[in-house]
């Protein structure tokens, strides 16, 4: 990765999540001696795993500093968050970094949020981004950050929406939401500007994937599962009660077609609010059978487990049985606090249990001393 990439100007690195993406974009930085002010924008969560990362793995006596919401680091490399990026537009203007990299790119996929036009304005000589879903939904979301890389290749939407999109005009306007000529699309990704490689075939040495559902009985939550189920069934019949309504509305007027799609949107937003709070009775009803689970792979042996949850007060639940043998970081952990829950579960061998949220904990995090992962699902419990 590192060799294709100190080859290019700029680079999408989009291994597979655990292939070292961080360490392959600061072997480019190694490798490039005339890279003397460097901009690395990532995710809030990631700033002190950036920061700790580069000063494990650099060769060169380069400064590192953090921005902060106020304030703009004096350092040759600068680390800063998409949230705070666009406070800085007129630093952004003045100057051309020699590298910037972009890391979890992927929150670029819209060009026309805050986030995004704030790292499209950065100027640098060499470009890495950094994800392991350049295509999270659909192709149309991959063009912005491609375009960004290597206009020369990829200059102009339409085409490339006409090729790989399978874009096409549905009588009211043009639909840019599919996909076509994928392996294609691959090819010349890979022959331009990407490096990809999936687990698979790189940590050949790992052992499969093992997935297990483990089903709980209804008992005390019987009530709230029945809940759900109705909700469940009656928010599917409204829902195809509107989509009927909108293919009928296909052959009348444009005003009455558009009704029936804003009736159709504002009706699955409604069922969506609906079935959240729901599932949220259902997660909360879930905790002690949560627990139970837990305390039998802990008394199984010496085994660390990461537990993915979705609700502050699941989580907070667990956590006050679990007391000092867990840690914590969700979206309520301070910023300060992040990097030594993580550092505590990786080194000490009485934190049995780490406890994210999947927004907070999701990316970019070195869990590798976990013998499990659980997902404290909020699904349809049928």
């Amino acid at each position: 990765g590192i060799a294709y990439a100190s080859q290019r100007p700029s680079t999408l690195i989009a291994d597979e999540m655990g292939l070292g993406k961080t360490i392959q974009a600061i072997g480019v930085l190694n490798l490039d001696p005339s890279a003397q002010s460097v901009l690395v924008v990532c995710p809030a969560s990631l700033r002190l795993n950036w920061k700790r990362e580069l000063e494990k793995w650099l060769v060169r006596p380069l400064t590192i500093g953090i921005a902060a919401s106020n304030r703009w680091p004096d350092t040759q490399i600068v680390i800063c968050n998409y949230d705070i990026l666009h406070k800085f537009a007129p630093i952004l203007a003045d100057s051309q970094f020699d590298l910037a990299i972009v890391d979890e790119a992927h929150y670029c996929k819209n060009a026309k949020t805050r986030r995004a036009k704030a790292v499209y304005s950065i100027r640098a000589k060499r470009r890495a981004y950094l994800t392991g879903t350049p295509i999270v939904n659909r192709p149309s979301e991959l063009f912005p950050i491609i375009n960004a890389l290597d206009p020369i290749t990829w200059p102009k939407f339409f085409p490339f929406a006409r090729r790989y999109c399978n874009a096409h005009h549905n009588g009211f306007g043009w639909d840019f939401s599919g996909a076509a000529n994928l392996e294609e699309l691959q090819d010349k990704l890979r022959a331009t500007i990407m490096v990809r490689r999936l687990k698979k075939d790189v940590l050949t040495d790992l052992p499969p994937k093992r997935r297990q559902i483990i089903e709980i009985t209804e008992n005390g939550a019987a009530k709230v599962v029945a809940a759900e189920r109705q909700a469940w069934a009656a928010k599917e019949a409204r829902i195809d009660g509107l989509r009927a309504q909108v293919e009928l509305a296909k052959a009348g007027s444009a005003e009455t077609y558009a009704a029936a799609v804003k009736a159709l949107a504002e009706g699955a937003q409604a069922a969506f609010s609906e079935m959240a709070h729901l599932r949220h009775d259902t997660a909360v009803a879930k905790v002690p059978y949560v627990l139970e689970h837990l305390n039998t792979i802990i008394e199984e042996g010496e085994a660390k487990v990461v537990l993915f949850a979705h609700h502050h007060d699941v989580v907070n639940a667990i956590r006050r049985v679990l007391g000092d043998t867990c840690v914590v970081l969700t979206g309520e952990t301070p910023m300060s606090e992040r990097q030594a829950a993580v550092d505590r579960f990786q080194a000490d061998p009485t934190c049995q249990v780490f406890i994210g949220s999947i927004h907070a904990a999701g990316v970019g995090l070195t869990l590798t001393g976990a013998d499990r992962f659980l997902d404290e699902d909020t699904s349809p419990p049928f």
